[in-house]
Order: structure tokens, then C-alpha cells, then sequence
């Protein structure tokens, strides 16, 4: 009888020994974490001032029609300019906790708030450089065109934009035209119907 208490204490022994080392080994095996470097999109970076163009320009007007929003300088330029737009998190996104990056708030501008005669900046700076579009998840068919970057001196604000030449303003007005059209028969024909349904 004591011989076999001596042997299974002397097994369980050996096992816990085994046991242990083989613990050790998967810890040795285990590799390291690797912590996920933060994407910092290069305009954040960026000194701006060397892209700036040497010239003074004032806003004399803001004109939006839909969701195109353009404005008029004082040099007599005239620019469509694409604003940012904070993203909502979806029910999608909330459900798996993930979280959404937002563009610096002085990306998030609104031209439309503008006083006139402000004073602006013109960079030469074009959206594709900045890569915002790495974190930017709206719909970015307009800010691919966009060239320079108009800022708002005293608010600090900046927008993308390019500026429109005589072809691309003929476009968006015949554009603007045809869908005042539209409404306007859409609208007449609606009075015209309801009119004769009173006669």
C-alpha cells in the first residue's frame, strides 16, 4: 500500500512538472502585440504657407442651389467649394463599438456662414495630397476634383474647392436652368390638373 501511495505521488509530481513546462513553452511561444500606429493624414503635418498663393482676395458672394455650393472674390474668380460633413455613426457602427474619425474641426467649414468681404486664402493644395480620404467616409465625388483650399482668415475655417472656368460654369448654370424647368412644369401641370378637376 505504501508503495503505491509513493508511486502516485511521484506521478502526479511528474505530470505537474510536465504540465508546467509545457505552459512555459506556449508563453515563449506567444508573440508579442503589436500596437496599431495611428493613421495621421499628411495635411495635419503639413505647413501650409508654402502652398499659399501671393494674392489678396475677398468673399463678394455665396450662391448655393441644391447641394452645390459656389462662391464669387473679389478677383473675380469664381470657385465650387465641397465642405466636410461631420459623420453619424450608424446602428451598424454603434453596434460593434466602432468609432468614427472625424476631420479637424476647421475642415468641418460652412461657406454659407461666411460674411462677405471676408478675407480668404488660396493654398494650392489638392485633396488627393491631403489624405483625408483614408479617414473621410462620405461620399468624395466632388472632393476629388478639388485643387486648392480656400481659408477663412479670421475664422480659421477651410474648405476644398476648385475653381470653375467659363465651360464649367456654362454646365452648372444649364444644369440649374433645366432643373428649374423641370419643377416649374411639374409644379404647372400639378396646379393645371388640380384646377380642372374643381371646373
Amino acid at each position: 500500500m505504501e508503495w503505491k501511495k509513493i508511486t502516485t505521488i511521484f506521478l502526479l509530481g511528474f505530470a505537474s512538472i510536465g504540465f508546467c513546462a509545457a505552459e512555459a513553452e506556449t508563453e515563449e511561444e506567444e508573440e508579442p502585440q503589436v500596437v496599431e500606429q495611428v493613421y495621421i493624414p499628411k495635411i495635419y503635418e503639413e505647413n501650409l504657407d508654402k502652398f499659399a498663393l501671393n494674392q489678396s482676395v475677398n468673399l463678394t458672394r455665396h450662391i448655393r442651389w441644391n447641394s452645390t455650393e459656389v462662391v464669387l472674390l473679389s478677383d473675380d474668380t469664381i470657385w465650387m467649394v465641397n465642405p466636410l460633413e461631420l459623420r453619424v455613426p450608424g446602428w451598424w457602427d454603434r453596434l460593434r463599438g466602432r468609432e468614427i474619425v472625424q476631420p479637424e474641426d476647421k475642415f468641418l467649414a460652412k461657406p454659407a456662414e461666411w460674411k462677405e468681404d471676408s478675407d480668404l486664402k488660396i493654398y494650392r493644395y489638392s485633396w488627393k495630397e491631403s489624405g483625408l480620404g483614408k479617414i473621410y467616409e462620405f461620399d468624395a465625388t466632388r472632393l476629388i476634383y478639388c485643387t486648392h483650399i480656400l481659408q477663412n482668415v479670421a475664422t480659421g475655417q477651410m474648405v476644398f474647392a476648385r475653381q470653375l472656368k467659363n465651360g464649367h460654369i456654362v454646365q452648372l448654370f444649364n444644369s440649374w436652368i433645366q432643373d428649374v424647368h423641370s419643377k416649374g412644369f411639374v409644379e404647372g401641370y400639378e396646379k393645371g390638373y388640380n384646377d380642372a378637376k374643381k371646373i
